[in-house]
């Protein structure tokens, strides 16, 4: 499996570390950041690494995580977006063009959200490594 690398923004820390396992036993590298500023900071500096933005949109602070998605795909046009949140209001006020996860969510929903946004990005790299894993047995 390629390993892809997840940037996961939620001002919540245990919801953070949480999210964080389950990608990291997936075979995800990730980074976490705990506030839009910590975000913009991070994709400033290493978003050309990055292959998918998990945010939560409701933060403190100025930068919510809508400008935090809108930052990154101005910087990084083809970088998926997915954006979390636990109030329906919100999921009303996203951007259609991301993609939005209700909290809270179980691991596997998670895990099939992100690997759907995944194959779409990549979708020559997830053939290539299903060749791989069928030759390797």
């Amino acid at each position: 499996m390629a390993q892809y690398t997840i940037l996961i923004v939620d001002d919540d820390a245990d919801f953070r570390r949480a999210i964080t396992a389950v990608m990291q036993r997936a075979g995800f590298r990730t980074l976490g950041a705990e506030s839009g500023i910590d975000a913009l900071r991070l994709i400033r500096d290493v978003g050309e690494s990055l292959d998918l933005l998990l945010a939560d949109i409701r933060m403190p602070g100025e930068i919510d995580g809508i400008d935090v998605a809108e930052f990154a795909r101005k910087a990084f046009p083809t970088l998926p977006v997915v954006l979390m949140s636990g109030s329906e209001d919100l999921k009303a006020r996203r951007p259609h063009i991301y993609g939005f996860l209700s909290k809270p969510f179980r691991p596997d929903v998670l895990l099939n959200a992100v690997e759907t946004v995944l194959t779409a990005r990549h979708p020559v790299t997830q053939e290539r490594d299903s060749r791989l894993a069928v030759a390797g047995d």
